[in-house]
């Protein structure tokens, strides 16, 4: 490997945008979310609840199941996040049920062991 290809596999590194979790970042969203959720019987330990800044939009990702090996994941802006739009809401209650949904089959998975 050449100097030149470590030099560009280098900044090719830094330039990838690293997950921060949103309880960090917005924490009033983190709120208001972990808040719905409790609605539907999940809890904050359930799911990790990330975000991605990219090229000034912001993807909001949704990691649950066993060790957070489901993701899902949309883009929204920091308007809509800092102004805590419904659609981010939305977005993570449409994925209520396969959330639930893994859930479940992961507690019948670890009693059959």
């Amino acid at each position: 490997m050449s100097l030149l290809e470590v030099e560009t596999l280098t900044s090719e590194n830094e330039k990838t945008p690293k997950e921060r979790s949103l309880r960090i970042c917005f924490p009033k969203l983190y709120r208001q979310i972990v808040t719905k959720l409790e609605d539907f019987h999940i809890h904050p330990y359930d799911l990790q609840i990330n975000i991605k800044e990219k090229k000034g939009s912001y993807q909001l990702i949704l990691h649950y199941g066993k060790g957070y090996s489901h993701t899902v994941s949309q883009h929204f802006t920091a308007v809509q996040l800092n102004e805590m739009d419904p659609g981010i809401i939305d977005f993570v209650l449409q994925n209520v049920d396969a959330i639930k949904e893994v859930m479940v089959a992961d507690y019948f998975k670890m009693m059959k062991v």
